[in-house]
């Protein structure tokens, strides 16, 4: 079924300005999977500990802050083959019928003129929104990113707190929170970091918000001397 959602994005022609858009998407009606009852859907997210760690770090160590979020996220995640290759799970089949108005769109793409949404089914090679899986799927791809490309680690204490060191000094430390990620670090290291996610998820697939930002509900403001942060926003709303 279609959702469509209202939200503010930054207008093209002038960056400093924000439209209002509506986006529409598609999502499976996860509920309808078969094997749903059986899949792993766990995608961590950080603790509110840990996000006070990495604002005590950034104003400790005089570092910026910035926040990462990835568009389109659960649509980025490893395929099906390449999960099987990761777990060694049983190869998932996943296909799903359209309706009439999602079809009569479908036609207009190359290859799809004579698609019959009465007689036929897409094939899905990797989870989209609205699959029970996306999320863990997301989460893999997104650990390749950060701890093998770029080398952080995750803690013991909070598997999706992660820091990196060089030279035994700390030079990174984020927050993951699915597809947001919290940022702590020296400006050459986060374009270091940013340029191992462009790998992974491709160029501008990234939204980054530097200094003053929301994340997961918590207003982080930056100050002369570190960071406060509260969450009047989110309990206002």
């Amino acid at each position: 079924r279609w959702i469509g959602k209202w939200k503010f994005a930054k207008s093209k022609s002038d960056p400093t300005q924000r439209t209002r858009i509506i986006r529409m998407r598609m999502t499976l009606r996860g509920f309808k999977d078969v094997d749903a009852e059986g899949l792993l859907t766990f995608a961590g997210t950080a603790s509110r500990l840990a996000q006070r760690v990495v604002a005590s770090e950034a104003a400790c160590r005089k570092w910026k802050m910035a926040t990462v979020d990835v568009k389109k996220a659960f649509l980025k995640g490893i395929t099906y083959a390449e999960l099987t290759q990761v777990t060694n799970e049983p190869a998932r089949e996943v296909n799903f019928e359209l309706g009439a108005d999602a079809a009569m769109i479908l036609r207009q793409c190359k290859g799809y003129h004579d698609f019959d949404h009465l007689t036929e089914v897409l094939h899905m090679t990797k989870p989209g929104t609205g699959c029970k899986d996306a999320p863990r799927c997301f989460a893999i791809k997104l650990a390749w990113a950060t701890n093998d490309s770029f080398g952080a680690k995750p803690l013991l204490h909070d598997e999706q707190l992660i820091v990196r060191h060089k030279g035994g000094e700390l030079d990174f430390i984020a927050t993951k929170h699915v597809d947001d990620i919290e940022v702590a670090c020296p400006p050459k290291v986060f374009d270091e970091f940013v340029a191992c996610l462009e790998d992974t998820f491709g160029k501008g697939e990234l939204e980054i918000t530097k200094g003053s930002f929301t994340n997961c509900g918590a207003r982080h403001k930056e100050l002369d001397d570190g960071y406060r942060m509260d969450q009047v926003d989110y309990i206002g709303e």
